[in-house]
């Protein structure tokens, strides 16, 4: 370190505790080192440079004992790592909306500032997946190179998205029909792979998932003649006779008619019962329910586009942050607004037939779909301790814990050896993580928002909160289904 980095140091904080400080690239230490590297920072009577692998990044957080060491690299259980944008949809900086600031840090950290009047979808992609690897900086090469290395598969693809505006109504095949799409199709299947995935609400989130009962759609069938026509007179009949039906069965194959009706629908009658539909319900005299509002919220959107009449067949949910839900493969779901947290097994299928301007395969999503119906299918965190909840949905490829710690709390938070590899990311507040506690070697690493880390198998790490945050400790840790 330079003296005049040493002399601001001697003002800002005290020797011997743990500190939290950003540091410019511009500035003295002209980032020999990441936030990759184990810092162990010179007190003033011993000033060094820090002589690390020459990485220049936008901005490195350190967080150090301030013990008279040098600074070192090496591969270690605990791998920092860089994301990478979905490369079918353009990252949007959350922090301009988010509550809080979440990934605050994201224009640091994914290196794209947000693009003037954005809207849709924004992914990032957390993984190994070759649409979008990501990337170990301090070793210069992939995730998946350094996974091949160790020997390990990541069986599952970790994300963030941020919805501005309703998604595709879309779903993923099973492992079967995987197989036989990727190879027909191999430009629009990529894998051969199922599709099961898992959704934690990070602001408060809309989506459209699953079927409503065969009940339900009949009702909205004999309230809207519009609904009535997208089908014909004889199927609305015939869902009504269905709602009355004890044969699970007979249901399924009915809803599955209905479905196949309205997908096939010409896209000129659809613009026109569309506009119909919109005009009943601004009409004056025109009783209306929520769903109408959601129809409308759609048409806005997407004009004249058959997806809109999702409202009534689909079933619409709205969920707080920390809430979870789980679409299995062969079911339909739409996202509709929010921010979440997304997990799925490692594949990038999607089935596409309404709201969107890509690729569609209505023949497709009509045969695979279950039809089953009625049913959402959340998934209840199980407290582990007094900060974590950990969401296992009913597949073996992936799990997710979810750990908030008050800034306010000094102890460490334990989070137990996993038996395949995790990727911890860190949504709000600061601190470190902690390995080797086990061994005797205890290594620190930086906790900040939009860090992101992998570690190996059997690694045990303790998270602490940096006490300087005004935000919780809030992390997500994926992980191979432990149950």
């Amino acid at each position: 370190m330079s003296k005049g980095t040493s002399r601001k140091l001697k003002q800002r904080h005290v020797y011997g505790t743990y500190i939290t400080r950003v540091w410019s690239a511009t500035q003295s230490m002209q980032a020999h080192c990441g936030c990759w590297v184990t810092w162990s920072a010179c007190v003033p009577v011993r000033e060094r440079l820090a002589m690390g692998v020459v990485m220049p990044i936008p901005t490195l957080l350190l967080v150090s004992a301030w013990r008279c060491t040098l600074v070192y690299i090496h591969v270690h259980p605990c791998t920092p790592m860089y994301t990478q944008n979905c490369p079918h949809s353009r990252w949007r900086l959350l922090g301009a909306t988010w509550k809080a600031g979440i990934l605050r840090d994201v224009s640091d950290v994914f290196g794209r500032e947000a693009e003037v009047g954005e809207k849709t979808e924004r992914q990032l992609w957390m993984g190994d997946h070759p649409s979008a690897p990501s990337v170990v900086p301090a070793l210069g090469i992939s995730l998946a190179e350094l996974l091949e290395q160790r020997g390990v598969a990541l069986p599952y693809l970790f994300k963030v998205l941020s919805v501005q505006q309703a998604l595709s109504i879309q779903a993923h095949p099973d492992r079967a029909l995987a197989a036989k799409l990727h190879a027909a199709r191999p430009d629009k299947y990529p894998d051969d792979n199922h599709k099961p995935e898992m959704s934690i609400a990070l602001t408060n989130f809309r989506a459209l998932c699953g079927f409503r009962s065969v009940e339900l759609i009949a009702q909205d069938l004999a309230r809207l003649p519009q609904l009535q026509e997208l089908v014909g007179k004889p199927l609305s009949a015939k869902m009504q006779d269905a709602a009355h039906l004890d044969d699970a069965e007979a249901r399924r194959s009915v809803l599955r008619e209905f479905f196949a009706a309205v997908m096939n629908c010409d896209t000129q009658s659809v613009a026109l019962l569309c506009k119909s539909l919109k005009e009943r319900i601004t009409s004056s005299s025109a009783t209306t329910v929520p769903l109408d509002d959601l129809f409308m919220e759609l048409e806005v959107q997407y004009p004249g586009d058959v997806g809109c009449f999702a409202a009534y067949y689909l079933n619409y949910i709205e969920l707080p942050p920390g809430r979870a839900f789980f679409m299995a493969a062969n079911e339909p779901h739409a996202y509709l607004e929010g921010h979440c947290i997304e997990i799925m097994a490692r594949s990038d299928n999607v089935v596409r037939a309404g709201l969107t301007p890509k690729f569609k395969d209505v023949d497709a999503l009509v045969h695979m779909l279950t039809y089953n119906h009625g049913v959402v299918h959340y998934i209840e965190g199980i407290p582990r301790g007094d900060y974590t909840h950990v969401y296992q949905p009913p597949v073996s490829e992936f799990q997710l814990e979810r750990v908030e710690v008050p800034s306010t709390n000094r102890g460490g938070v334990a989070l137990p050896a996993a038996k395949g590899p995790c990727m911890l990311l860190v949504v709000t507040g600061e601190g470190w993580l902690e390995v080797g506690v086990e061994t005797g070697s205890q290594e620190r690493f930086p906790l900040y928002s939009g860090a992101l880390y992998l570690t190996l198998p059997d690694t045990p790490v303790t998270l602490y909160t940096s006490g300087l945050s005004t935000s919780p400790l809030l992390v997500f840790r994926a992980g191979v289904n432990e149950n």
